[in-house]
């Protein structure tokens, strides 16, 4: 058994083995973590599986998309205001991932103020709500996805650099599917077995020459999008086996890019 096979994370490329391997040693470590790569690489499941793995994953998990906050409320949502916490307690994002695991994706999408309190918090390892001089201990492991690179973000200045430093302790880069084609045949045989039960369709395999085919192909939305070209290729099968016929006219698409494969 592959490192971390057990619960879902799929290796068998090189690069694929070594990031299970260190995933599973991270997930024994209260360290903050740092996760980039190419929309659909699988950044966010990455997390949940530190967590699921971690001392925390009793607590809650939350993940927290810094894109949809509204800029002027950045601040509020992550550490609350007076009026919200009562004594000793922590507000906003944090008091709710209190014991558990913080998931904050795109983190150079927040404003310089919250960027600032977020290194105050990371430094301190307490965190105040607005208004009070009353801070309580900021007991969350925070985790960090970004679709780009975060060093380069630091050379753009749309992230502080010392906040680098205190949220990558740990950096781990997802490489792209097109990059490592060994990971698709269990990547396909896992979906296929999830989407049999979920459907209760009995979909066991692909054929050979379209498997094939599948690990010629770019992916440009990575695992995300292999995920969606067999989804629907399981809703239009007529037998047991998937054929060119089910998955070609999905996967000419690839070429169009990775427009509508934005999960993380």
């Amino acid at each position: 058994m592959t490192p971390s096979e057990d619960y879902g994370l799929v290796a068998r490329s090189k690069a694929m083995l070594e990031i299970a391997a260190l995933v599973d040693k991270l997930a024994a470590c209260d360290i903050s973590v740092c996760i980039h790569g190419g929309p659909g690489t699988g950044k966010s499941f990455v997390s949940r599986i530190i967590h699921d793995r971690s001392q925390r994953r009793s607590g809650p998990f939350i993940a927290l998309d810094c894109r949809r906050m509204p800029p002027k409320l950045q601040v509020r949502h992550l550490f609350g205001e007076v009026e919200a916490p009562g004594p000793g307690e922590a507000a906003g994002i944090f008091g709710r991932a209190r014991s558990g695991t913080l998931l904050l994706e795109e983190p150079t999408a927040l404003q310089l103020d919250a960027q600032v309190k977020l290194l105050q918090v990371l430094r301190s390892g307490e965190c105040r709500a607005s208004g009070t001089a009353a801070p309580v201990r900021a007991d969350v492991r925070l985790i960090t996805t970004m679709t780009g690179d975060p060093k380069q973000a630091v050379d753009r200045r749309i992230l502080i650099e010392d906040l680098y430093y205190r949220m990558a302790v740990v950096l781990i880069k997802l490489p792209p599917l097109r990059e490592r084609p060994d990971d698709i045949p269990p990547l396909v045989d896992q979906f296929l077995r999830q989407m049999s039960r979920r459907c209760e369709r009995s979909v066991s395999g692909v054929a050979p020459e379209a498997l094939a085919r599948m690990m010629e192909l770019p992916w440009p939305g990575n695992v995300h999008q292999l995920e969606d070209v067999l989804d629907k290729a399981c809703a239009t099968a007529r037998g047991g086996i998937l054929t060119e016929r089910e998955l070609f006219p999905e996967a000419r698409r690839l070429a169009d890019g990775p427009a509508s494969f934005h999960r993380q």
